[in-house]
């Protein structure tokens, strides 16, 4: 599926560096942009036959490092984009 705005959402409700899922129990954690779009990213490569079994088997640890290094990244990408304007 390449629709952004799902895997916007799912990412959100199944979040690659949390063991607790969402799931409409209960309402969907504020998170900045940057890491939602990290969890959306890790959300749609999890979907991909051969990246998803790596992926399931990376420690938690090393997980949550992976979205804040995600997050960063994207955000200091924004801010390279808007100061080239």
């Amino acid at each position: 599926m390449s629709n952004p705005a799902f895997w916007l959402l799912h990412g959100q409700e199944y979040p690659y560096d949390s063991e607790e899922y969402f799931n409409g129990e209960k309402s969907l954690p504020q998170v900045s942009w940057q890491r939602a779009a990290a969890l959306a990213v890790l959300s749609n490569l999890g979907d991909r036959r051969g990246i998803k079994h790596e992926l399931d088997n990376v420690d938690m640890d090393v997980r949550e490092e992976i979205v804040d290094t995600l997050s960063k990244i994207i955000g200091l990408a924004h801010g390279m984009r808007s100061a080239n304007k």
